[in-house]
């Protein structure tokens, strides 16, 4: 998923954003209070004056058309400062982009207000604080993305009640603590992304809790005991990406029920095993294999060649004893096949050197693998 742009310069015009009475009527009664701050001036001037005026710079040309009584899109601009706790009370608004701003501050306490909201974009805005318990009154809510902010502290269990939630984006942040069980509450999420952060503790995943679930990234983190073989129960997954955490035990048999899975990753965890487990070859979808920086020992099976649609595999720092089987048998087979990496390959290296040598393959401009033709 890519919704990042260049900025786009801003439209000429003279045109006004067409807002519900209710609205408006809630902006002018703030101004003319006593108790009004500066922050809800500023927001009736951006909603009420013509565009392209805003916060120290241009919306995007695609943007002006779109406002409405429940669109406030205000993403790519160089908005700075607290958002206001009275953005709280546009509580007809449905879809609310604040992404890629220079905000400051905390996410307002009393976010829950915004009942209508389906959709919150909020990435890349320079937030920080903690993510407020009164989210889980947004009940309409589909669409979270608060990724690539520093927002810090434990995930609320709150977070876990908005049953329609379909899109959960909170990576690239400072979140702490354990993934609670609630999170088997969200049936409808298809994407729930939470690396690169520091939470830890043991997965408590139920087996058919997560019936939609087709992308999951955990990677990035400190999470420790065992893979859920509950995991092999969400059939429509086609990512899971589990690298650089501390996960210890084998990969669970149950992952051979993934018949949709494309990218599967357990790089840099403590996983043990012999080979490449049988359960993979079952994937047949599968292009891209990362099992590096883990405890797997003895030789590749032959079944490798039964994954034709597989283009990478990563098998760096491994301890198996022949890294690659054949490499003359499973180029014809994998015409798809692009990279190897062979950092740490000590086993076999003389017989890639040779196969190269003789055709079969050429050395990447790294050096650190081999393209296989």
């Amino acid at each position: 998923m890519n919704v990042c742009g260049t900025r786009m310069s801003p439209r000429v015009g003279t045109e006004f954003p067409f807002l519900e009475l209710s609205v408006l009527r809630a902006l002018i009664l703030f101004r003319i209070c006593l108790c009004v701050s500066e922050h809800v001036v500023m927001l009736a001037l951006l909603l009420c004056l013509p565009f392209p005026f805003g916060w120290n710079g241009a919306l995007e040309a695609m943007h002006t058309k779109q406002v409405t009584n429940d669109l406030l899109r205000l993403a790519m601009n160089n908005i700075n400062g607290p958002l206001p706790e009275e953005i709280t009370l546009l509580d007809q608004v449905k879809y609310f982009s604040l992404w890629n701003n220079e905000l400051i501050g905390r996410i307002p306490t009393n976010l829950g207000k915004m009942k209508s909201l389906q959709k919150l974009l909020l990435f890349d805005a320079q937030l920080t604080g903690t993510i407020p318990s009164s989210i889980g009154e947004l009940n309409e809510l589909t669409r979270l993305y608060l990724d690539t902010n520093a927002l810090s502290g434990s995930l609320p269990d709150e977070l876990f009640n908005l049953v329609n939630l379909e899109e959960c984006w909170l990576k690239v942040n400072n979140f702490t603590g354990s993934l609670p069980s609630s999170v088997n509450n969200l049936s409808k999420i298809k994407e729930f992304f939470v690396d690169q952060n520091s939470l830890n503790g043991t997965l408590s995943f139920t087996t058919g809790s997560l019936p939609n679930l087709e992308k999951i990234a955990l990677y990035f983190n400190a999470f420790s005991g065992n893979i859920p073989p509950s995991f092999g129960s969400f059939v429509k997954l086609d990512w899971l990406l589990l690298l650089k955490n501390f996960f210890t035990g084998t990969v669970p048999k149950e992952i051979e029920n993934l018949s949709n899975m494309v990218r599967l990753d357990f790089s840099d965890n403590i996983l043990r095993g012999e080979g490449i487990p049988s359960s993979i070859f079952k994937l047949k979808r599968l292009s891209y294999l990362g099992m590096h920086g883990n405890r797997f020992v003895g030789t590749i099976s032959p079944n490798i060649g039964s994954l034709s649609r597989l283009q990478y595999v990563l098998f760096a720092k491994h301890a198996c004893a022949a890294l690659l089987l054949f490499l003359s048998d499973i180029s014809p087979v994998h015409s798809s096949l692009k990279l190897v990496p062979l950092q740490m390959a000590h086993f076999g290296w003389k017989y890639v050197q040779r196969e190269v040598a003789n055709g079969n393959g050429k050395f990447d401009s790294t050096g650190q693998g081999i393209s296989l033709s």
